[in-house]
């Protein structure tokens, strides 16, 4: 652990809900449905395995949202709890925060860091099946806001443009939507990316140290 709050961005609550309808094996993912599928699993009485009860697990299933938009709402949340939490803060300070210093909170964690988090906890034959986020509506009719106000699309542009050096970290998720469809073990994704021609794995390392 490097600071604390890596603790809480790569803490021990990975968690896979088993849908039995549809043989999927879901992680749980913020702002990927998340909230919806745990509401559906608790109607249907689908279970839930967590952290070490995954090594069990041949494959797993990831929902994939696009992530300018997971960013965006990721940080809408993440301010609007913040604001809820603590009411005397200020929104806007709590939003420059937000933007200045990637990643402060997995709700926009990237989708690659969530899969690294998880990667502790499975086998290395584990087969990690990437899906689009839509299709969770095939799966549930719930569709959770968890009390959250969306941002206007002015708004979701200004946030975006004031994320410093954004466009390295959306590559990272934005390489996993493109292999949507596909199945990896987690050994064969890290050769995935090593492979890539921007190498962005270096370049995130390189400004993180």
């Amino acid at each position: 652990m490097l600071t604390a709050v890596d603790g809480k961005l790569f803490s021990n609550d990975c968690e896979v809900v088993y849908v039995p309808p549809h043989n999927l094996r879901i992680y749980l993912i913020q702002k990927n449905a998340s909230s919806s599928l745990r509401l559906e699993a608790e109607r249907q009485n689908w279970s839930i395995l967590r952290n070490d009860e995954l090594r069990s697990l041949s494959s797993i299933d990831v929902f994939l949202r696009d992530p300018r938009s997971r960013l965006v709402s990721g940080i809408n949340t993440f301010v609007q709890h913040l604001i809820r939490d603590q009411p005397w803060l200020d929104a806007a300070t709590c939003e420059f925060f937000a933007t200045q210093y990637l990643f402060l909170n997995r709700h926009y964690l990237p989708q690659w860091h969530w899969i690294v988090n998880l990667s502790r906890f499975l086998q290395p034959n584990c087969k990690i099946n990437l899906h689009p986020k839509d299709r969770a509506r095939q799966l549930t009719d719930f569709n959770s806001r968890a009390l959250i106000d969306p941002v206007t699309k002015d708004h979701a542009d200004y946030i975006v443009s004031q994320c410093k050096d954004i466009s390295i970290w959306l590559l990272l998720d934005e390489i996993l939507i493109g292999r949507i469809g596909e199945s990896y073990t987690w050994p064969e994704l890290l050769y995935l990316y090593s492979q890539h021609p921007v190498r962005p794995l270096d370049i995130v390392c390189h400004q993180l140290f």
